[in-house]
């Protein structure tokens, strides 16, 4: 904006000087005195004055930084935003931009530990040092050549150097870890360059179709014999329980019957016994040494009438009458 008013301003001196002296060698004669000569040209020579200032300013954007150079020579400092005035035709500025740069990485092939393709892809925030901007321009080249001559291909090479050091099953959960020693490794080798690494972020490592589906293969089959194992466990444990359950039931059998056991009397036998006989039986065979011959009818009267423990009384078996002499 400075720079369109001093050169508007020139003209204007130096239309004006020109129009007085139009004036001055009109048609109606020559009145061109020493006083307007010196006026018209006090006025030529300040309105040239004023472009020559006028194309002189450069501005310089906020962000950006500029460098002077003097008939191509590199001056050393940096110009900080704002106007600076140059000599016209003789000095020029150079302006880098000095804001964080982003280089989206795609796809560079690195291989791991055990010699698995892999592919990355991700972002690097650069920038350049602001201070060293004229060294940048004296030792690399123009703003448009820094990044592509000195940045990109390291920057590559240094995500490449990395992977080798993981293998392909845990290349992928250290993603985050690759990033930061690449950002370590970028920021030594760029200072000589004078351009600061901000950031190095591994988005996406994508490892080659092959191994995956033989990962997926062993992942499988891993899944597989998990679940046999499982199964198998599975009927231990029922068998187990299956044992324990008629181990425990057996014990209660033994407990029971010893219970039984000791709470049987010969009375109960024998009632017990009775119980289980018909009513229509009038006879039967039992061993002779059991006391368990009975009077049926006695035994059922008087159980019906009384009811107690007494009816339950072994009866004596008749014995058969011993033959006398007489009989002989």
């Amino acid at each position: 904006m400075l720079l369109i008013v001093f050169i508007v301003i020139g003209v204007a001196l130096i239309v004006a000087a020109g129009v007085i002296i139009a004036q001055s060698f009109s048609d109606y004669g020559s009145d061109f005195s020493i006083g307007k000569g010196v006026a018209t040209g006090a006025l030529i020579l300040g309105g040239l004055a004023l472009v020559v200032v006028g194309f002189g300013w450069r501005e310089v954007g906020a962000g950006p930084v500029g460098v002077k150079t003097r008939f191509g020579a590199v001056q050393e400092g940096t110009l900080l935003p704002g106007l600076h005035w140059i000599i016209p035709a003789v000095d020029n500025i150079t302006v880098f931009d000095g804001r964080v740069q982003a280089y989206n990485f795609e796809d560079i092939d690195s291989v791991t530990r055990d010699l698995q393709s892999v592919q990355l892809s991700g972002l690097i925030n650069f920038r350049i040092d602001s201070a060293k901007a004229d060294r940048i321009l004296q030792e690399v080249g123009q703003p448009a050549d820094y990044a592509q001559k000195v940045f990109l291909r390291p920057s590559n090479t240094a995500l490449k150097e990395i992977t080798p050091e993981y293998d392909a099953f845990n290349v992928i959960s250290n993603r985050d870890e690759i990033g930061q020693r690449t950002l370590a490794n970028l920021r030594e080798r760029m200072e000589e360059f004078n351009i600061i690494v901000e950031r190095v972020s591994v988005e996406n490592i994508r490892l080659n179709d092959q191994f995956l589906a033989s990962v997926e293969a062993k992942q499988i089959a891993e899944q597989d014999l998990a679940r046999a194992n499982f199964e198998a466990d599975r009927d231990v444990r029922l068998a187990e329980g299956a044992r324990d359950a008629r181990v425990t039931r057996a014990a209660g059998e033994s407990q029971a019957n010893d219970l039984i056991n000791a709470s049987l009397s010969e009375q109960l036998l024998q009632w017990t016994y009775i119980q289980q006989l018909a009513d229509n039986v009038q006879l039967m065979l039992v061993p002779s040494d059991q006391g368990l011959i009975f009077d049926l009818g006695a035994i059922t009267a008087t159980g019906e009438s009384s009811g107690s423990d007494d009816a339950l009384e072994p009866l004596p078996l008749p014995l058969p009458a011993t033959p006398t002499d007489e009989s002989q």
